[in-house]
């Protein structure tokens, strides 16, 4: 059965930038020219509620909302904090294969990660 999918209209801003809204609920998410999401409104009443943060390498560093990310040298994801606090989330390692091996997700056990296929 195929999923029904909300109307979405697209369009460019002044200088070039992608902006999406969805004509029935008002919804709508703004990018820059990096393809970045930068803000949205999730609400539909016209005001962006969330502003997205990446760093100089294009990684997503705050979702305006609930989390913040930080990575290695690497640019892996390596530690979720909830946003505003020191309280971790998720941690991520990873082996010289780029793999992840080891991820710990608040208040559980690290499992072993090989390939995408998780081992406990």
């Amino acid at each position: 059965m195929a999923r029904s999918r909300a109307p979405r209209d697209y369009g460019l801003n002044g200088i070039g930038e992608l902006n999406e809204l969805n004509p029935l609920t008002g919804v709508s998410a703004h990018f820059n020219n990096a393809n970045e999401w930068r803000k949205r409104d999730t609400d539909g009443d016209g005001t962006d509620d969330r502003a997205l943060d990446y760093d100089a390498n294009g990684n997503l560093i705050d979702d305006g909302a609930d989390y913040e990310y930080v990575y290695d040298a690497w640019n892996r994801l390596a530690t979720v904090y909830e946003r505003g606090t020191t309280n971790v989330v998720a941690e991520y390692r990873y082996n010289g294969l780029d793999l992840s091996l080891v991820g710990r997700i608040a208040g559980g056990d690290g499992r072993v990660v090989s390939n995408g296929a998780t081992r406990t």
